[in-house]
């Protein structure tokens, strides 16, 4: 998607990372104390969204409301994200980004 502007890139890997580190996607290897703060960062609902929260980081990285939603649906049920998802998300990312 080369529509995307180099900041939205970085919101979406931002993004990306929080996914797998809340759902413990890929070996994510992180902490249960990083999973925890991952998933509290999907919960906050700060009306208006605040500079770096999870709607602000979403919002700009261009990001769909039918796309916040499954992202949250997925974080909330703490279950693997649907492997669309994922792909959605590592698609939105430059080519080799994540190797």
């Amino acid at each position: 998607m080369s529509s995307h502007s180099p900041e939205q890139y970085l919101l979406a890997a931002v993004i990306l990372r929080a996914v797998l580190d809340a759902c413990n996607v890929h070996d994510a290897q992180c902490s249960p104390y990083e999973r925890r703060k991952a998933r509290k960062w999907f919960a906050d609902r700060l009306e208006p969204p605040q500079p770096f929260s999870w709607r602000w980081t979403a919002e700009g990285a261009g990001l769909s409301a039918g796309t916040i939603e499954r992202i949250e649906a997925a974080v909330t049920n703490g279950g693997p994200p649907n492997p669309e998802l994922i792909g959605f998300l590592e698609e939105i990312l430059p080519r080799g980004y994540l190797n």
